[in-house]
């Protein structure tokens, strides 16, 4: 594979800058920092990762009684979960994210 030209990396480098500096961008960085800090969200996501694991082991084991218990468990926390604002705000502009990429590729795929 052919090496890029530092003219080409300078620019690459400047448009990643460029991106990195978007305000939506700003904002989804800082918000991701805000989830990985929470430890509400992160007990959430260690409960449901327990939840799904148990569900498992019954299912293995040919327990459907355990299998549905515990799957009423785990879609009241995932409601709970979901339903977090700061989870919320998170997927939202997650969303609006993947756009602004997908927009700055098609951009790119056509000059």
């Amino acid at each position: 594979m052919k090496q890029l030209d530092k003219k080409t990396k300078l620019i690459i480098e400047e448009l990643r800058n460029l991106i990195s500096h978007y305000p939506l961008v700003k904002e989804f960085n800082i918000l991701s920092k805000d989830i990985k800090k929470n430890d509400e969200l992160e007990k959430y996501e260690e409960k449901l990762k327990n939840y799904q694991m148990e569900m498992v082991h019954s299912l293995n084991n040919n327990d459907d009684d355990k299998y549905n218990s515990i799957l009423k468990k785990y879609e009241c926390l995932k409601n709970d979960y979901y339903n977090n604002p700061l989870h919320m705000n998170y997927l939202s502009l997650k969303e609006e994210i993947n756009s602004f990429i997908q927009e700055i590729v098609e951009i790119l795929n056509n000059p």
